[in-house]
């Protein structure tokens, strides 16, 4: 027995043209915002926010010990840490919204954020 072969039609290549097109129409509505502030967590406990907008060093006490944090031209990295594996140390830096690094032994979680506020939400107002 042979399975019915179906055809390309204009109906699909319409319907096609229309998820693309809606797509495109909400591209820039879901482009990520521009980051400014790079947020530091000790045991899901905000400690820190620092403004992206200029180059520092500073320290944060996490569970094994000191991390010292670099922002520069715009991103965030650890420098040092007394972690075991030194992951943290090991990531490249960040520099977009929502982009993180973790030091688990540590307890520590840096986090880029923007406080620009989104044009649209999950709910239509």
């Amino acid at each position: 027995m042979h399975a019915a072969v179906k055809r390309f039609t204009f109906l699909d290549a319409g319907l096609i043209v229309a998820l693309l097109g809606g797509a495109a129409f909400f591209l820039p509505f879901m482009q990520s915002r521009e980051p400014d502030t790079i947020v530091v967590y000790k045991d899901n406990t905000l400690i820190a926010r620092y403004p992206l907008s200029a180059d520092r060093d500073f320290d944060v006490r996490g569970a094994f010990g000191p991390m010292k944090i670099r922002i520069e031209r715009g991103g965030v990295r650890v420098l040092s840490s007394t972690c075991p594996q030194q992951v943290c140390v090991r990531t490249q830096p960040i520099k977009k919204t929502s982009q993180q690094v973790i030091c688990e032994p540590n307890h520590v979680v840096l986090e880029i954020e923007s406080l620009q506020k989104d044009s649209l939400d999950a709910i239509s107002r």
